[in-house]
């Protein structure tokens, strides 16, 4: 007889497929399909509420990071979204209970496990229903965006420029050529003794010329 692994038990029974109907088997089918239909409520909830800006909380690694096990696709799945520095509460829950893969996989999950059919239902999510929040929790996060941008341009920058004040004025030096060595001088002025003997010179030469 070939031997049969239950991934729900995660064991290998060599009683083939009568597995499935033994009352340990049944027991956790119960368990596990009772968690996720618990998980399935409390995320669909959260897309009926009125104001989705409740599913908008500010990021925290220990309280979103948690995972929910699905038995029908045998993994685990995150229960929160995130989006920068925000998380979007079961938002990735929603996500996978609304997609083609997870619908697939349940339909396998209950055709192999003999599940009851009408009990399906409680653990799939609408597309139109995951679609409506989608949309609203977009318009969320821009309200969300843009009352963080008003935030910021309230708070004074402490970064700006002070004032300074005006420090004393220096004087301004201007240099100009003396005419007779072509040497510059500070403030454009020559030394007054050295005009008043190159006056003395030129008048003792016009009295020898006059003799």
């Amino acid at each position: 007889m070939a031997v049969f692994y239950c991934g729900l038990c995660r064991r290998s029974a060599f009683t083939g497929r009568r597995h499935l109907y033994s009352a340990g088997h049944r027991r956790r089918l119960r368990e596990a399909l009772a968690q996720l239909q618990e998980a399935t409520a409390a995320a669909r909830a959260m897309a009926a509420v009125a104001d989705v800006a409740e599913a908008v909380r500010r990021y925290d690694p220990a309280e979103h990071d948690g995972r929910v096990w699905c038995p029908c696709c045998g993994r685990g799945v995150r229960r929160d979204g995130r989006s920068g520095e925000l998380a979007l509460l079961q938002a990735e829950l929603l996500r996978h209970l609304a997609g083609p893969e997870h619908r697939r996989e349940t339909a396998r999950f209950w055709r192999e496990n003999r599940v009851e059919a009408a009990l399906r239902e409680q653990c799939l999510v609408p597309a139109e229903e995951y679609e409506c929040f989608t949309q609203a929790l977009e318009r969320a996060l821009a309200e969300q965006q843009r009352r963080e941008e008003e935030r910021i341009l309230q708070v004074p920058s402490a970064t700006s420029p002070h004032r300074q004040r005006p420090g004393p004025r220096r004087p301004r030096l201007t240099a100009l050529s003396h005419p007779a060595d072509g040497r510059r001088h500070p403030g454009g002025r020559a030394p007054a003794a050295r005009h008043g003997a190159g006056r003395a010179a030129a008048s003792n030469r016009a009295r020898t010329l006059c003799r």
